[in-house]
């Protein structure tokens, strides 16, 4: 038996100021997965979003009189005005969403098994399900290589050949030596928490460059995307040949140094997942199934899901 102490208030108001968005969403993907058991994927789908109208209708009753009037506006407080982003996070899940095609990917067992998940995940699981990181490891405008974090993600300020990393005079001369500890540091491999790769926040597809390789992490999914003009250097580097296909494996770890960072990204990315994780996923540029892909990037379809949401199942209620 567990006891767990809830608190009990009875403002609505003060309901809404304390709710907690992420576990919010957590909470209807969860019962939208659990409706899969028993009724089709566009009935589970229609009802989170009924789901989500309620609580916008709901927040709009709390709102000065003046506010409940507009009805062209849509009306979001906090510390819910994140939860029509999630909702749509929560819908593009695999669980939730439609497939692109049929074949043994998209078989009943599968499908059964990725709604399991969601549904017994704890919640900060399945948000990171529901938004994926999206990483870019590598963009051949920029360099041939791996694309640092920041400036300084080699673990030190960039010098010139030759010179130390220690303050010095404009002429060089009177540089400070490097201490025992400095050279130590300089001399051993960065640590993997400072190998992670740029991130962008919220992208859109216009932000995927054809010369650029991405890692999308989206919890139990992890999915290599790689550009028709990515420099043949990086995906020799990578996969051991210039020209990947889908579901291409990687090169070992030992075979370079673009490699052994991407499978310290990926074991990173796995520690404390479940068994059953899926296996990592290539997709090259132009194949079927970089829908996939372009499908986890949520911020394109944003704009059009409030605005349908809006219309359809709140606009009429008012």
């Amino acid at each position: 038996m567990h006891t767990r102490p809830l608190r009990v208030v009875s403002d609505a108001g003060q309901l809404l100021r304390t709710a907690h968005p992420p576990a919010l969403a957590a909470l209807l993907a969860k019962l939208a997965c659990d409706k899969l058991a028993t009724s089709s994927i566009k009935a589970a789908r229609d009802g989170l979003q009924d789901d989500c109208a309620a609580c916008l209708l709901t927040m709009r009753d709390l709102c000065p009189p003046p506010l409940r009037r507009l009805k062209e506006e849509m009306v979001l407080t906090r510390p819910l005005e994140l939860l029509p982003l999630l909702t749509l996070a929560a819908l593009s899940l695999p669980p939730l969403s439609p497939p692109v095609h049929t074949g043994a990917e998209y078989s009943p067992d599968t499908a059964a098994l990725r709604a399991h998940l969601v549904h017994t995940l704890p919640q900060h699981t399945v948000c990171q399900m529901a938004l994926p990181r999206l990483h870019v490891l590598h963009l051949a405008n920029e360099a041939e290589g791996w694309i640092p974090a920041a400036a300084n993600d080699d673990g030190g300020a960039a010098v010139a050949p030759g010179t130390t990393g220690g303050s010095a005079a404009a002429g060089g001369s009177d540089a400070a030596a490097p201490t025992e500890e400095q050279a130590s540091e300089r001399a051993s491999p960065p640590s993997p928490s400072s190998r992670v790769a740029r991130e962008i926040s919220m992208p859109r597809g216009m932000d995927i460059s054809p010369a650029g390789v991405y890692l999308l992490d989206g919890g139990f999914e992890l999915i290599v995307w790689v550009g028709s003009h990515a420099a043949p250097v990086f995906k020799a580097a990578i996969f051991g040949t210039e020209t990947p296909q889908d579901g291409a494996a990687l090169a070992p770890a030992s075979s370079s140094p673009e490699a052994r960072r991407l499978h310290q990204m990926i074991a990173t990315a796995r520690l404390g997942r479940a068994p059953s994780t899926e296996p990592l996923r290539v997709l090259v540029q132009g194949s079927v199934d970089s829908a996939r892909f372009f499908g986890r990037l949520i911020a394109d379809g944003y704009e059009p899901f409030v605005l349908g949401l809006h219309s359809s199942r709140v606009q009429p209620k008012l």
